[in-house]
C-alpha cells in the first residue's frame, strides 16, 4: 500500500512525461483521420503508438483526458503483474523466496522507481516480462507453474517484445539460466515461449499489411539517420546508472548472499544494460529495464540470510540509498511549466508546433495549456540525429541522408505553418541554431516572416503570430 500511495503521489506531483504526452497526441490525431507515416512521423515503429489507442479511445468515449485513465490503467496491470508473479513463484519454500519480500519489491519496482517515466514504453515492458522472468527463476528451481499463469506469462512477453524487439535480451539470459539449471534443452521450448510467438507474428504481419508507408519508405530513412545518432561511449559511461549499478551490485555482495534465484534477475539486469549502450541516447527511460531489474536483486537481497561475514548494516544503507538514487534519476525532468503562463497569455487554446531537438519543448505543454498541436512530427528528430552523427565524421564525405532529412523535415514543417497559421512556434534556443536552420530554406523563411520572438525561458523562445499576417 505504501508503494501504491506513493505512485499516486508522485502522478499529482510530477508532469506526464513528455513521450506519452506525445503519443496520446499522436493516438488522438490517428483517431482524427490522419494517417501514422504518410500525414504523421514518429521515430519508432508503430506499437508505441497501439500501446496507448486503446485507452485514448475509451478516454474519449467516456468524456475525460486519456492521462489519468492511462496512468489507472498502467497501475492496475503493475498490481496485476505483481499478483500474476506470485502466483507463479507460490509453490517455492519460504527458505528460497519470501513472496510478501517479493511483493514489496515489486511493487516498490513497478510503481515508484519509474518516477517520471512511469507508463513509458519500457516501463510496460518491465511489467509485462516481470511475470516471465519469475516464471524462468521457478523453472530453474525445479517447479512447474499452472498452465495458465505460463501461458499468460507467455503472451506478455510477446506483447513487450512488440514494443522494442531489443527487450529479448532481457529475457533470454532468465531463460537460458533456467534450462542450464536443469540441464534440458527442452526447457528452451517451454509453453509460454510458444505463447509468446503469436503477439510477435501477428505484429510483424501488421507491419506489413497495415503499415507499408513505414516500412517501405519511412525506416529506410530512420534506420540510415535516426538509428546511427548515438552518444560517445565515455558519455554513457559518466551517466548515473552506471554508478548506481555499481553500489547496487556492491551492496548485494556486502550482503553476503547466495540465493539462487538472484542469478536469473541479475542475469536479466546485465541485459537491460546491454539494450540501454545499444541504443545509445542515453535517455534515462530507457535504462529502466536495467536498473528495475538490478534494484529488485538488491531489495531481494536484503530479504536473503546472509552468509558472508559483512555487517548487515553496511549492505542496508547502501542499497536502500542507491535505490532512491536511482528514483530520482527517473524523476529528473526539465522544468519547462514557467512557459504555461506566457503560452496562455497568447490565446486561450492556442494552436502550437516546435522546432528544436528535445520532444519536451512542446510536450506535455500542448496539452498542459489545452492547446492542439499541428505539427506533423514532435521535433527535428530526423535533422537533430543527422547533424549529430555528422558533427562525429559519421556521414564522412556522403552527405546525401544529411539532407536529405533536413529537406524532409524543411518541407514538413513549411507544410504546416502554411496549413495550419500555428498561433505559437516554441523554438528551442539551447545550443544549435534552429532559427537560423530553418531560415536556410528559402520557402520555410517565407512563412516564419509572419512570426516574432514575444518571450522565452527554460531555453524556449515563444514565437506568435503577427495578428495581421
Amino acid at each position: 500500500m505504501a508503494s501504491v500511495a506513493a505512485c499516486l503521489s508522485m502522478r499529482l506531483a510530477l508532469p506526464t512525461n513528455g513521450d506519452v504526452s506525445w503519443l496520446v497526441t499522436l493516438c488522438e490525431q490517428v483517431l482524427d483521420g490522419r494517417r501514422l507515416y504518410v500525414d504523421i512521423f514518429e521515430a519508432n515503429p508503430p506499437a508505441s503508438m497501439l500501446l496507448y489507442l486503446p485507452l485514448v479511445k475509451l478516454a474519449q468515449a467516456i468524456g475525460v483526458r486519456p492521462e489519468p485513465v492511462i496512468a489507472t490503467a498502467v497501475l492496475a496491470a503493475a498490481c496485476g503483474s505483481i499478483l500474476i508473479c506470485l502466483g507463479v513463484l507460490r509453490r517455492l519454500q519460504p527458505e528460497a523466496i519470501q513472496r510478501w519480500r517479493l511483493a514489496a519489491g515489486l511493487a516498490f519496482v513497478l510503481l515508484v522507481l519509474p518516477a517520471g517515466d512511469f507508463a513509458e514504453r519500457e516501463h510496460i515492458a518491465i511489467l509485462l516480462m516481470a511475470p516471465f522472468i519469475c516464471l524462468c527463476v521457478a523453472r530453474g528451481l525445479g517447479e512447474d507453474p499452472p498452465l495458465v499463469l505460463a501461458l499468460v506469462a507467455g503472451l506478455a512477453l510477446g506483447l513487450a517484445g512488440d514494443i522494442k524487439p531489443h527487450f529479448a535480451l532481457v529475457a533470454l539470459p532468465p531463460l537460458l539460466w533456467a534450462a542450464w539449471r536443469r540441464r534440458s534443452v527442452r526447457s528452451l521450448f517451454q509453453p509460454e515461449c510458444w505463447a509468446a510467438l503469436p503477439p510477435i507474428l501477428a505484429y510483424a504481419a501488421a507491419l506489413w499489411q497495415v503499415f507499408p508507408s513505414f516500412v517501405h519508405d519511412f525506416m529506410p530513412l530512420v534506420r540510415d539517420v535516426y538509428l546511427p545518432a548515438r552518444k560517445p561511449l565515455l558519455l554513457l559511461l559518466r551517466l548515473p546508472p552506471v554508478l548506481l549499478s555499481l553500489f547496487l551490485v556492491a551492496g548485494i555482495c556486502l550482503r553476503g548472499v547466495r540465493a539462487a534465484w538472484l542469478t536469473p534477475v541479475l542475469s536479466a539486469a546485465a541485459g537491460g544494460a546491454v539494450v540501454f549502450f545499444i541504443q545509445g541516447k542515453g535517455w534515462a527511460y530507457q535504462s529502466y529495464p536495467w536498473m528495475a531489474c538490478l534494484v529488485f536483486a538488491a531489495l531481494g537481497a536484503l530479504s536473503v540470510p546472509r552468509t558472508g561475514s559483512a555487517e548487515r548494516t553496511t549492505a542496508r544503507p547502501l542499497i536502500i540509498l542507491s535505490s532512491l538514487g536511482a528514483v530520482v534519476w527517473f524523476a529528473m525532468q526539465v522544468d519547462r511549466t514557467v512557459l504555461r503562463a506566457p503560452v496562455r497569455a497568447i490565446a486561450p487554446h492556442p494552436t502550437m508546433l516546435a522546432i528544436g531537438a528535445d520532444l519536451e519543448v512542446g510536450h506535455p505543454l500542448v496539452r498542459d495549456v489545452g492547446g492542439r498541436w499541428v505539427g506533423s512530427q514532435c521535433n527535428q528528430w530526423l535533422t537533430a540525429s543527422a547533424t549529430g552523427v555528422e558533427s562525429r565524421g559519421g556521414f564522412g564525405r556522403d552527405r546525401r541522408r544529411l539532407d536529405e532529412a533536413q529537406a524532409f523535415e524543411r518541407r514538413l514543417l513549411t507544410g504546416d505553418i502554411r496549413r495550419s497559421h500555428p498561433k505559437v512556434i516554441l523554438i528551442e534556443e539551447d545550443g544549435f541554431d534552429w532559427v537560423g536552420w530553418a531560415r536556410r530554406d528559402p520557402a520555410l523563411a517565407i512563412e516564419l516572416r509572419a512570426y516574432r520572438r514575444v518571450s522565452g525561458a527554460a531555453g524556449v523562445g515563444i514565437w506568435r503570430r503577427d495578428n495581421g499576417a
